[in-house]
């Protein structure tokens, strides 16, 4: 018989996997079909933020999700 350390150790590991597993939304299961057809790659998301810290100084970031 499993002992009570056994019993709380697995009932770590099964909330801790709950408590941390990622929200997905860039499955490729829940696509559309009207994108998939006659298409080699979807822009799943394309963020640019640009940041101005000084009349001269200029920073740009982009985040960009392709699905292939």
């Amino acid at each position: 018989m499993m002992g009570l350390k056994t019993v709380i150790r697995v009932f770590l590991v099964l909330v801790s996997m709950n408590t941390y597993s990622q929200n997905n939304n860039y499955q490729s299961i829940i696509l559309s079909p009207e994108l998939l057809t006659n298409a080699n790659s979807i822009i799943r998301l394309n963020n640019v933020t640009i940041e101005i810290k000084a009349y001269n100084k200029m920073q740009i970031k982009q985040k960009r999700i392709v699905t292939v």
